[in-house]
């Protein structure tokens, strides 16, 4: 028998599973190259436009056989490769490719479409990449219809598989046959990736980053991964066998107990009530997310209007979605941020806007809008009209503030919007404003911000990054992303003492609110009110259900003493050790 080999990666969907490798390796594409002679360009041209038309035509029978089953953002994917057949900045480039470099059109779709990808991969953060990733799977649709070949892909395996790649392009993802993949494993990838996005929606177990796990797993050999651990093995033996099934076992029991009591209210043993929310990207699907027990929306992120259409929104779409939203939550919470652009999430066609050298640390978010402040009116306005629409207050969150005076500027916005809409004689209701609290000079401020602002949001995300100066996407100091890092908690407190001294809300939305060990954490320093990924809420709720408030706050008498990140979580894991110990061992 083969001996057991174990690879370290990431985590991106918990859960166990252990099956036979089904190994992916797609067929390469290679591309003719010629030059053309006088007067071919033309015709040229009208096959590129023909391949165009074939494209387009299958990203809609995908999209079509989606329906009512497209969940997690599967749709949004497709519109995003619908609109970069469409971009204006790649159709430019592909006319003067095959008009003034007299290129053929297999050549010129490749070399642009490797030039664009390129460009984007250069900002080394994955989200960009995943753009990258949509010119290039939308590339090799243009080029199998100017080639002739299939574009079926095929995914050849009837039993329940665990898929190992290098690494799969969205419409690969979307092509996987659910009801039989038991889990995934890429050698490359991360959590942002449209892979990681579709297999946590769809709850199947994924390792990704594992190196070269796929090089050396054979089709039809045993592997197991642990989505908790972000570990894979090659023939696991009997002991990890034995130990992966009875993961897998409680696993399964503990989640069936918890979307039981999903829906009901959340307390603490000792009585403090605790609400826990959704993230959301557009208003599709908020009946399920209520499903899940979302007791509201605390982070509705509007910039993915924006990025899967590749340009800015007309206000009555944005009114429409709003008010969709804020209709179908009856009297739940609505938190809708304004654009957060920049930095990880670009503007303009295809994404290809004006690029920074720095761009986290440039003109994003609430910088961006005030810079352009014609598209920050346009969405101002709706909110203004989707609440008079849907007859209730809708919450408004600012991104990225660091200066009081972006508050100000923006609060001077709403009251002109206003004022607009009524001499126009249209309804609104003005918002209540908060601000996302994710660089150190905002926490470390915060007393002074309270008295501006309604609520605060705690994104711990960024938080974390800046205060640490750690990209979180950077493989190679991974390691140093500690959001359980003293300094970073410390912020966290004074934001949640400043709010209770002014007597304003504050609730936390980023990572750390949907994993049950850091949200316990948080719960001890006082947030009451979290926003999650709509599959983590079942689990987190019922993490709250069983650990009191004053034991989690225990924890808080760590910051006062040299305590690291590391002695933080041994408290966090022994306090839930305590109460409960099956949620701990599916962290």
């Amino acid at each position: 028998m083969e001996r057991e080999r174990k690879y370290t990666g990431i985590g991106v969907s918990p859960g166990v599973a252990m099956a036979h490798a089904y190994v992916h390796r797609p067929a390469a594409i290679d591309p003719p190259h010629r030059i053309l002679p006088d007067g071919d360009a033309a015709p040229e041209w009208e096959r590129l436009v023909a391949a165009k038309g074939v494209a387009r035509h299958q990203i809609q029978q995908m999209l079509d056989a989606l329906g009512l089953e497209a969940s997690g953002g599967e749709g949004g994917i497709l519109e995003a490769h619908l609109m970069t057949l469409d971009d204006e900045m790649l159709i430019g480039a592909l006319r003067r490719e095959i008009f003034e470099k007299h290129h053929n059109a297999e050549w010129a779709v490749s070399d642009i479409a490797s030039d664009f990808a390129n460009r984007l991969r250069s900002s080394k953060n994955p989200l960009l990449a995943e753009r990258a990733g949509d010119i290039t799977d939308v590339a090799r649709r243009l080029l199998r219809a100017l080639m002739g070949t299939q574009d079926t892909i095929s995914f050849t395996f009837e039993d329940r598989r665990i898929v190992v790649a290098e690494n799969l392009t969205p419409s690969e993802a979307l092509s996987l046959p659910r009801d039989r993949v038991a889990g995934v494993a890429l050698d490359r990838g991360g959590i942002t990736s449209h892979a990681a996005l579709l297999v946590r929606a769809l709850g199947i177990p994924a390792v990704f980053g594992l190196g070269d796990f796929s090089s050396n797993v054979e089709s039809d050999a045993i592997v197991a991964i642990d989505g908790n651990a972000g570990e894979a093995l090659i023939s696991p033996g009997e002991n990890e066998e034995a130990h992966l099934n009875r993961l897998a076992a409680e696993r399964e029991a503990l989640i069936r107990t918890v979307r039981e009591r999903a829906c009901e209210k959340v307390a603490t043993p000792d009585g403090v009530e605790v609400r826990c929310m959704a993230n959301i990207e557009d208003a599709d699907g908020i009946n399920e997310l209520l499903m899940e027990g979302a007791d509201g929306v605390g982070l509705f992120r509007t910039e993915y209007l924006w990025l899967s259409e590749g340009r800015p929104v007309e206000e009555d779409r944005q009114v429409e979605t709003y008010a969709t939203a804020a209709k179908a939550l009856v009297d739940r919470r609505l938190a809708i941020r304004a654009f957060d652009l920049g930095g990880d999430k670009f503007r303009g066609g295809a994404g290809m806007g004006k690029s920074e050298d720095n761009p986290f640390l440039g003109t994003r978010s609430i910088r961006f809008l005030l810079a352009n402040k014609t598209f920050f009116k346009i969405q101002i306005r709706a909110i203004l009209r989707a609440s008079a629409v849907a007859g209730r207050a809708i919450d408004f969150t600012i991104p990225m503030v660091s200066d009081i005076g972006e508050l100000v500027q923006t609060r001077h916005l709403i009251e002109d919007c206003a004022d607009e809409l009524a001499k126009r004689g249209t309804p609104y209701v003005l918002p209540r404003v908060g601000i996302m609290v994710e660089v150190p000079s905002t926490a470390l401020c915060a007393r002074a911000f309270a008295s501006h602002c309604d609520y605060f949001s705690l994104g711990t995300n960024d938080l974390t990054q800046y205060t640490l100066a750690v990209d979180r996407c950077n493989a190679s100091a991974a390691h140093l992303y500690q959001p359980l890092h003293p300094s970073v908690l410390s912020l966290v407190r004074m934001t949640v003492d400043a709010a209770g001294k002014a007597s304003i809300g504050v609730s936390a939305c980023g990572e750390m609110a949907g994993d049950p060990l850091s949200a316990l954490v948080l719960l001890g320093l006082g947030v009451r009110e979290f926003s999650m990924a709509p599959s983590a809420i079942p689990l987190v709720k019922e993490t709250f259900r069983r650990v009191p408030a004053a034991k989690a706050a225990k924890v808080a008498t760590l910051l006062g003493s040299a305590s690291t990140a590391k002695q933080i979580r041994h408290c966090a894991r022994n306090i839930l050790a305590h109460f409960a110990p099956e949620i701990l061992r599916q962290c």
